[in-house]
């Protein structure tokens, strides 16, 4: 394998199409799951834990907010969890990922907005990925303060609050 070479590339690819065709041309949910993917990716790396499972939550953490719209006209982070799986469990099996994969990144969605998660290494991933992205998005002036003990706090791994420090204390 060529250095640098990415064994999970052509299934990455394969799940940013699933998103986009999730999506369409709701272009900020797509560039959230993107985001939250390379977080996930970095952290992953240092971390440890299953590229696929990482790769398919990462992109796919929030196709069930599109149906809790659609039904409710809003979406909360609890309705994600519920309208979630099923989505990505039909994604995950037209790619062919092995069921206790597809069991594991539906579980993961599932509890991915609630801070006891699921046990393993890949859930404290997404939610540190997660976390980074939004506190980014949602507190871009909270005081240093703040944003310290939030990352103290609430991060799951070493490597997210490192790299929730650099994105985020600058």
């Amino acid at each position: 394998m060529e250095s640098g070479e990415r064994p999970n590339l052509y299934l990455k690819a394969k799940l940013i199409r699933a998103l986009i065709d999730h999506f369409a041309e709701d272009d900020r949910r797509i560039d959230h799951a993107l985001a939250v993917t390379k977080w996930a990716e970095r952290i992953l790396e240092a971390e440890g834990g299953d590229e696929e499972i990482v790769l398919a939550v990462g992109l796919l953490h929030d196709v069930g907010l599109k149906q809790a719209e659609a039904i409710h006209g809003y979406n909360t982070g609890k309705m994600q969890e519920d309208y979630g799986p099923p989505i990505v469990r039909a994604i995950l099996e037209r790619l062919n990922i092995p069921p206790a994969k597809i069991d594991e990144a539906c579980a993961i969605v599932a509890k991915h907005h609630t801070a006891s998660g699921v046990p393993g290494p890949n859930f404290p991933i997404l939610w540190d990925a997660d976390m980074i992205v939004n506190l980014g998005d949602e507190l871009p002036d909270a005081p240093r303060e703040k944003l310290e003990s939030i990352i103290e706090k609430s991060f799951k791994t070493e490597t997210g609050k490192r790299l929730a420090r650099e994105a985020l204390l600058k």
